[in-house]
């Protein structure tokens, strides 16, 4: 029984050395997260806009809407404004909202812009941030509204021929009756159809016009991006693996440098227990 408690004393000690010299050693030489990692990994969105886009439709007759949700934090809030400013009226697009806010932590500004779609402009907005400021957060969407476009065109035709032929039947309408039941349909056709006529007009927009939502944070030093709860725990248990060989390396490593150490304490050891043990034995005989 004593010799498994010091055999188990034993197991714990070394499990607990290495535990602390893989701890000790990622303390030492852990640097963070880098955003130029990150950046590398989020720049390839799927794909580039100016593959896309061709005017309003993309090369293979599909209608594309483009959103982009951003979030970057600046040291140069000010310079960062002018950016978007600058590059917003070089690629003739438009502010839609802004908010601004003051802290005593800083400055936040939050902005939906527009942005023209075709040759690769959204990107070359999205590049020109960067200048001044650090996207901790980058998403792109891409929407296929062809089948919407489509449709709501189609409807629209028809209500045009439609109107074109109410208005023909109109002028050969010769009872009162007719006259009215004719203008109530015309109206309520009209109606549809500038309705249509709008959408069509709005659908038209998303496309030419990628829109942009932009959140801006003032900030004295730049934060490391956080990372969803699945990448923290896959990034946590390479961690922890990686950690576990660089303790029983450390434990190896300080074994054999310590060697040197545990011959001195035999040396002194060996002697002083032999000497005790012929003066117990003395004291044996003389009892």
């Amino acid at each position: 029984m004593k010799k498994h408690c010091i055999l188990l004393l034993f197991c714990v000690l070394f499990v607990g050395l290495i535990l602390f010299s893989g701890c000790s050693a990622q303390n030492a030489a852990e640097t963070g997260y880098g955003f130029m990692d990150y950046a590398a990994d989020s720049l390839t969105i799927g794909i580039s806009a100016q593959n896309i886009f061709d005017g309003e439709v993309s090369g293979s007759g599909q209608y594309i809407v483009a959103n982009a949700n951003l979030y970057l934090q600046t040291k140069k809030y000010d310079d960062l404004n002018s950016d978007i400013a600058e590059k917003l009226a070089e690629l003739q697009g438009y502010v839609e909202n802004k908010s601004e806010n003051a802290y005593d932590w800083g400055r936040s500004l939050s902005m939906a812009v527009r942005v023209p779609s075709e040759n690769g402009k959204l990107d070359e907005f999205i590049n020109a941030l960067e200048k001044n400021g650090t996207i901790t957060s980058r998403d792109v969407a891409y929407n296929n509204i062809t089948d919407e476009m489509i449709e709501t065109g189609s409807r629209k035709n028809a209500l045009e021929a439609e109107e074109k032929a109410l208005l023909e039947i109109l002028e050969k309408a010769q009872t009162v009756d007719e006259i009215i039941k004719l203008r109530d349909r015309l109206s309520n056709v009209r109606g549809e159809l500038e309705s249509y006529m709008l959408k069509l007009q709005k659908l038209n927009n998303q496309v030419q016009y990628s829109t942009v939502y932009i959140n801006i944070q003032e900030v004295e030093q730049i934060k490391a991006p956080s990372e969803s709860f699945a990448a923290l725990a896959g990034s946590g248990f390479i961690r922890s693996l990686k950690n576990v060989g660089v303790g029983i390396r450390g434990f190896i490593i300080g074994f054999i440098a310590s060697i040197p150490y545990f011959v001195v304490v035999v040396a002194v050891a060996v002697p002083v227990l032999l000497i005790i043990k012929r003066i117990r034995k003395r004291k044996k005989a003389t009892i």
